[in-house]
């Protein structure tokens, strides 16, 4: 019996790592997002630290303005 990809990746982590935590999108399903973490505060933590980390890695120029064009999403 083969396991999972997301299962076999936590098995591996699970081997080598304190606390993990992985977070992927569905290929079958690319709205819905698949998570697995071994232990519910680690993760709340390192996804916080791993959000601050991507917040002070990206420079947004302050012109810089992001437009959302609705008319799209409402078409898909």
């Amino acid at each position: 019996m083969s396991l999972h990809p997301l299962d076999h990746a936590a098995a591996i982590l699970g081997e080598h790592m304190n606390n993990y935590v992985i977070l992927t999108v569905d290929p079958e399903n690319p709205q819905t997002a698949m998570i697995a973490y071994d232990s519910k505060y680690a993760a709340q933590g390192l996804l916080k630290h791993g959000l601050n980390v991507i917040e002070n890695e990206i420079e947004v120029d302050s012109e810089y303005e992001i437009v959302w064009d609705e008319e799209e999403d409402e078409e898909e």
